[in-house]
């Protein structure tokens, strides 16, 4: 199952990879990290899947670590309040 190796496999969850099945079979083929992503859901359904990870972990004793991936910042496009704004060059 699983060898002493440097390298690491990731594996993101989403809705359609997130049962203690899917879970389960994802470590059982060597996934060491589980992405979670923070762009989309609430800290709920986050928290749920956690505890979720850790119970499917603890069950085939087998450690893995989970890498929550915080949104950046996003440029969004659209109408400005007061009709615009003016961009100054910092740089060069």
């Amino acid at each position: 199952m699983k060898t002493n190796c440097a390298a690491k496999i990731i594996a993101t969850l989403a809705p359609a990879t997130s049962t203690e099945r899917t879970i389960r079979d994802l470590i059982k083929a060597a996934v060491d990290i589980f992405r979670l992503n923070f762009s989309h859901g609430d800290l709920l359904s986050h928290a749920v899947l956690l505890k979720r990870i850790r119970k499917v972990s603890s069950k085939l004793r087998v450690p893995v670590a989970t890498m929550m991936d915080l949104p950046g910042p996003k440029i969004r496009v659209g109408e400005i309040p007061g009709g615009g704004i003016e961009l100054k060059r910092l740089i060069g």
